[in-house]
């Protein structure tokens, strides 16, 4: 099979197959036809129920085997989900059935490695386990069983990738397929941006209300403002502020390792990105790029990147200042911060009535059907698929306080453990400032990170976290050896004193 060369500074295999490069002329393809075809015919109809089982028939077959090439297609799953011209008919069967036709072919590989029964991989199957537990009360238990099923597939995926991991170029060639993924939709909306009509590629603010609901507010006194939002293919901007905040994170990562070519296809990625979620007016992404920089930069350069910070906030400060954006910025309700501490306020509630066992995995916005509610218009409408906008609250409303403590003890274990090493081979330490923490920090207004499953987002944090974790318990087993070792190149009393000690 023929190869195109990609990223040949991050390892030695330098390749990318052609069924990647017919994945990014497909998408082309399909964006122009939905922008040429507000109303698609039968024809484009017919077309695609035949074109698209025979592609996904054979990218299974590849990836089949060629199992290091697994994230493409999942995190190429999670982004195609999110487009908006697919029914929730459509949706639910294309998400749960393509994922379930990449992952499960690796589950008896990843079940001889034995992988899933050390450190934080046993804990996340025993976290696991209480969340099935939860289906037995949850308050929409099809919803937690399908999101369970969601995250269970996708850590398996995930598990079966790092097992390839030797050395740290396989780490880094890991986070490139990733960017790989996101190049496709890149390009999708790229084309989407002239061609789609102005009411699909946009978000009016009236959009998130029903007519009811308008009429509603304006008899309450509560007038609508703001501003139109670029979506593009997405169902709403805030997802395009989730977008740009992986691809960012993700190429400045990948940046030490790439060469010239490839650092300059890196940048257009990050420009677009960025471009996007201008348009897109997203703000929580780019205070949590912001912050996760700024302590990169400190972390990196120490005084002299504290006061490199200072200047730059100073700097930025004076531009807003005689540009007058502090008014833009500080837009909407700042008070209540559109509404979250109000629907907060009334999640803590319901949390302290049931702090142990929680309400069911995944299903943190069905709380918001109880009459006692205190919104009655907004986003909050959509049953289990309402947004807590706070991925912790979600967590603790959804399985209990225990197991959401239980659950952040698994995903920082890895990164405090690499804080604390003096060497960072796998180059670790740039991913927890430039990746991890601008996740950690939008997970305190969105409701970004689940548990593998859920978004983009989530992906990519558990595509870190398992590489992380990798190099913890191959790095905790060199020093076992290491012990073991020493210790039999002592003489005999010596290695009985040292083993009794």
């Amino acid at each position: 099979m023929s190869e195109l060369a990609l990223f040949p500074a991050a390892g030695r295999s330098r390749t990318i197959s052609r069924p990647v490069a017919m994945v990014f002329l497909s998408a082309a393809t399909l964006v122009i036809l939905l922008g040429l075809n507000s109303h698609p015919s039968y024809l484009i109809i017919m077309t695609a129920a035949v074109a698209v089982p025979a592609v996904l028939l054979y990218g299974v077959a590849y990836v089949a085997r060629h199992d290091e090439w697994l994230i493409f297609p999942v995190a190429l799953i999670f982004l195609l989900i999110q487009i908006s011209f697919l029914s929730d008919r459509v949706r639910a069967p294309f998400h749960y059935v393509t994922l379930a036709l990449f992952c499960l072919p690796v589950l008896p590989k990843v079940w001889r490695s034995g992988i899933l029964g050390t450190g934080g991989f046993k804990l996340y199957v025993i976290y696991f386990a209480w969340a099935a537990l939860t289906i037995t009360y949850s308050l929409a238990p099809l919803y937690s069983v399908a999101r369970l099923g969601e995250s269970v597939l996708v850590l398996i995926a995930l598990a079966a990738c790092v097992l390839h991991i030797r050395e740290p170029a396989d780490a880094t060639r890991l986070l490139f397929r990733f960017l790989l993924a996101c190049g496709v939709m890149l390009i999708m909306l790229t084309i989407a941006y002239p061609i789609l009509p102005h009411d699909i590629s946009w978000l009016s603010p009236f959009e998130s209300y029903t007519a009811e609901e308008l009429a509603a507010m304006s008899k309450a006194g509560v007038g609508i403002t703001g501003l139109d939002r670029f979506r593009g293919l997405f169902n709403g901007p805030n997802d395009i502020g989730a977008f740009m905040l992986v691809v960012v994170s993700a190429a400045l990562v990948c940046w030490r390792a790439a060469a010239t070519r490839e650092r300059l296809i890196l940048a257009a990625m990050v420009l677009a990105a960025l471009g996007f979620d201008v348009l897109a007016d997203s703000r929580s992404a780019f205070v949590a790029m912001a912050l996760g920089g700024g302590l990169f930069v400190i972390w990196r350069w120490r005084l002299r990147g504290a006061l490199m910070c200072a200047g730059a906030l100073a700097a930025v400060a004076v531009v807003m200042i005689h540009a007058g954006m502090f008014d833009y910025i500080g837009r909407g309700d700042v008070t209540t911060l559109t509404g979250r501490t109000d629907m907060w306020d009334f999640v803590v509630q319901k949390i302290r009535e049931r702090p142990i066992f929680g309400y069911g995995y995944e299903t943190s916005g069905a709380v918001f059907e109880s009459r006692y509610f205190p919104l009655w218009w907004g986003p909050w409408d959509l049953g289990p698929h309402s947004s807590l906008h706070n991925g912790y609250l979600g967590h603790a409303i959804g399985v209990g306080i225990p197991a959401t403590a239980l659950w952040l003890y698994i995903v920082l274990r890895p990164w405090v453990f690499v804080l604390r090493q003096e060497k960072d081979p796998w180059n670790l330490k740039p991913i927890f400032f430039l990746v991890v923490i601008p996740i950690l920090i939008t997970n305190l207004s969105e409701q970004l990170l689940g548990d593998f499953g859920g978004g983009i987002v989530a992906l990519l944090f558990g595509l870190v976290w398992v590489i992380a974790e990798r190099f913890r318990l191959l790095a905790l087993e060199k020093t076992e050896r290491d012990r073991k070792s020493a210790l039999n190149a002592m003489p005999t009393a010596a290695r009985a004193l040292a083993s009794a000690w």
